[in-house]
């Protein structure tokens, strides 16, 4: 999901920036690459990003699975990005 600390900037037409106020890091993104950080919501997949992609730009290419994901890890490692982890309830500790 993105990571609510970033703030997004539209410089251009065509290209957006992002700043992580966490740790200083920026990129520049164009609309591809700000649209799949935006569906970085948390509730969806991989898959369901890369499908968006397509229905947004139809003329994408065929290895936009690869590019998409290349980029969700770029996100991800400078924090642009990240999992949320639901802790589930152990059945054992549960009150009967």
């Amino acid at each position: 999901m993105a990571n609510p600390a970033v703030v997004r900037r539209k410089v251009a037409t065509d290209q957006v920036v992002l700043v992580n106020l966490d740790n200083g890091a920026s990129v520049a993104l164009n609309l591809t690459g700000d649209l799949i950080w935006q569906l970085s919501d948390g509730r969806r997949t991989l898959e369901k990003i890369v499908a968006a992609v397509h229905n947004y730009f139809p003329d994408a290419p065929p290895d936009i699975v690869e590019d998409v994901s290349s980029l969700v890890s770029t996100l991800a490692e400078d924090g642009f990005i990240g999992f949320e982890w639901i802790a589930m309830e152990n059945e054992n500790s549960r009150a009967e």
